[in-house]
């Protein structure tokens, strides 16, 4: 992300200096949260590497990822649980949480910050990628999925709410549920389904 606003920049000083019009470079700037099955402590090189290349497609895309398998960020998770660093409060004093519920309470803190989650594969078998999907339901982020069933799953949801509602397009109020369905499918799958 900083060197597309360095060559930003450089293409705005060229422009004035040369009398050439700037390039507009047009930047997705939507911040993605991955999330998947994790599931321990000491996180395998396995699992890094599936949230690594997921890390990697959404970045071509010119996401903003935020990677919760990052050492970086396990390490201020570890160094913040071992100092007892967590938000003190008065409601907070009689238990420290377990530190698999102070990572998931962290993460859903950085992921109430995002405009989206791309779930991974393997989300349904993992409690903490599952409550990160259902926080990002109820909160109103965009929902991405790895796998084009989860996808077909989540939009034939959708449709259904939309439609009990009101809230889809007239034409597909007009047809039969059945053909609605698949074309609300058809209209909406390649912005939500993202394959690795």
């Amino acid at each position: 992300m900083q060197l597309l606003v360095l060559w930003q920049k450089v293409t705005e000083w060229v422009g004035r200096h040369t009398g050439k019009k700037r390039k507009i470079i047009k930047v997705n700037s939507m911040k993605v949260y991955i999330s998947g099955k994790i599931g321990e402590e000491v996180i395998s090189e396995a699992t890094r590497q599936k949230f690594v290349k997921a890390e990697g497609m959404l970045r071509v895309r010119w996401y903003e990822v935020f990677n919760p398998c990052d050492e970086r960020w396990q390490n201020t998770l570890k160094r913040e649980y071992e100092n007892d660093q967590y938000v003190k409060s008065p409601w907070l004093t009689s238990k420290f949480p377990e530190f698999y519920d102070y990572v998931l309470l962290r993460d859903l803190m950085v992921l109430s910050t995002k405009d989206a989650v791309y779930m991974l594969a393997d989300w349904k078998r993992s409690e903490g990628a599952t409550a990160e999907y259902h926080f990002a339901l109820a909160t109103g982020k965009k929902i991405l999925f790895q796998v084009e069933d989860h996808a077909f799953d989540y939009l034939k949801g959708e449709f259904f709410v939309k439609s009990d509602a009101g809230q889809l397009d007239e034409h597909l109020m007009k047809a039969p549920w059945n053909e609605a369905l698949n074309q609300y499918i058809h209209d909406n799958i390649n912005e939500i389904w993202l394959p690795l």
